[in-house]
């Protein structure tokens, strides 16, 4: 297949429906975005994930890759700067997402918005860029480590309803928000 020329566009606040449809579509294929974390969901009939908050955050940046023979957005990712790895003096950037759309991959989607995502890290003047794979998508595990990304830690998600009960902890009384604006 030949390889795609793509535009890369930051997403804006107008994106939202177009960016969780995208979204919801990866995620329905098997539960899982083959890059980022898996998302959470109590019960599987519960409301999809929306990414509007996301794209009013000032923490965070979406790009959309566009594919400028149709205007069709094949991929998108999340990123941010990782607040932590700054406060010890190695900034990184952090991808929490990023995907390809199944019938545009391996045509450089993909390393268009890594190229992007290399652009903003030198921005912001970061050391290296993260990003979170799931263990078992052994073909994106075998792209990034091609690309030079080394494993670092395994991380590992639990309900807190779980942790609660595993750990013994009553029910809490009170419920303590974080504020969703900046």
């Amino acid at each position: 297949m030949p390889r795609a020329t793509v535009l890369i566009r930051e997403a804006v606040a107008a994106d939202e429906a177009l960016v969780t449809a995208i979204a919801n579509a990866e995620i329905s294929t098997d539960g899982l975005l083959t890059s980022g974390a898996k998302l959470m969901l109590d019960s599987p009939t519960g409301p999809p994930p929306q990414f509007g908050a996301v794209l009013n955050h000032p923490e965070f940046r979406t790009i959309l890759a566009v594919d400028p023979t149709d205007d069709q957005v094949v991929g998108l990712a999340v990123m941010s700067e990782d607040l932590f790895s700054t406060l010890i003096g190695r900034p990184a950037v952090y991808v929490h997402y990023l995907f390809v759309l199944d019938d545009r991959r391996h045509r450089g989607v993909g390393s268009a918005m890594l190229g992007d995502v290399t652009r903003f890290a030198d921005e912001l003047g970061a050391e290296s860029v993260v990003i979170g794979l799931w263990t078992e998508a052994r073909d994106v595990n075998r792209y990034f480590a091609k690309l030079g990304f080394t494993p670092v830690v395994q991380r590992r998600i639990a309900p807190v309803s779980t942790l609660r009960r595993t750990l013994g902890l009553a029910r809490p009384v009170t419920s303590r928000r974080r504020n969703a604006s900046p």
